[in-house]
Formats: C-alpha cells, structure tokens, sequence
C-alpha cells in the first residue's frame, strides 16, 4: 500500500531536506500532471522541458479505461462517509495543496503572472504552515 503523498513530499529523508522544502527554497522546480487535465499538461510539460516539437511523444487520445467509466456508482458517499474521508485524508490534500502552490503550473500561479516580494513571503509562510502541520507529532 502507498505511503500518500503526504508521506512522500513533507518528510526528509537520508539526510535530504524534504521536496516542499526544497520546492519552497528554490532548489527544485515541480510541474504538476493532473488526471483531469492530463493530455494538457503532458503537452505543457513538453514545452516547460524545452523538448523541440519533432522529438516528442504523440500524445494518445483514446478511449478511458473501463473503470473509469463503469465504476460511477460508488462514488456517491453518505454525509457520515464524506466526513470521515475528509478526515482520514486531511494531510494528503494540505500536501497536495502546497504543491499546487509551488509548482510552475500550479492554480496559486496561474493567477499572477508577475509575483512581487511580498506575495512570495506570503506563499512563504503559507506553505511554512501547511508543512509544520503535516509534521507528524512526536510521541
């Protein structure tokens, strides 16, 4: 079973500083591939890698996978069930969250296109939080 992206982005590891960490202090850079808009950042991601159009990959246009599509029924969740995921998955969607804020095509950049100091010191702590509140408490 998956660790979440809680587990795989938030904490150090061998001695490292953590991705968000590094995403935060500008050592890496990210660029988010969502399900939703796959095709479109795959094409995006391209670009953003400097690859020249003749040697990228067809992008492929078929059909879902058919659980995709014949799975629809069990989405719906009772209000008790609802709560209960969003609790079980608070830290994978606060992790998620602030990669969205720190990813070259995240939505929080999307929104300006020129960022002043201030709006980075902002994003700065913003995300500081978000971190300090995944941290898992010592026993």
């Amino acid at each position: 079973m998956s660790r979440g992206t809680d587990w795989y982005v938030s904490h150090p590891r061998g001695g490292h500083t953590s991705v968000l960490q590094r995403l935060r202090h500008r050592d890496a850079r990210a660029f988010l591939v969502r399900t939703d808009s796959f095709a479109m950042d795959t094409a995006a991601l391209w670009e953003w890698l400097c690859v020249p159009p003749p040697t990228r990959p067809a992008l492929y246009h078929g059909s879902p996978p058919i659980a995709a599509t014949t799975r629809r029924a069990d989405a719906a969740l009772s209000d008790e069930g609802r709560r209960a995921l969003t609790h079980h998955t608070r830290r994978e969607r606060a992790a998620l969250d602030a990669l969205e804020q720190l990813a070259e095509n995240g939505n929080y950049r999307r929104r300006r296109t020129r960022r002043s100091r201030r709006d980075n010191d902002r994003d700065e702590r913003r995300t500081s939080s978000l971190t300090h509140s995944l941290t898992p408490a010592s026993s």
